[in-house]
């Protein structure tokens, strides 16, 4: 399995962000997060 980019606490922080409603494509600029990524995350995470 590939290493992840980000750190467990790094990924629970992006994800606090989204819940408490800052907009995704802030978040994906802010930690450099490829469109891709965020497709496939969507699903798992409940990402909008």
């Amino acid at each position: 399995m590939r290493q992840s980019k980000f750190t467990e606490v790094q990924i629970v922080s992006i994800l606090k962000e989204a819940d408490a409603g800052r907009p995704v494509n802030e978040i994906r600029w802010k930690y450099g997060i490829s469109s891709v990524r965020t497709l496939i995350a969507h699903p798992i995470c409940g990402v909008r």
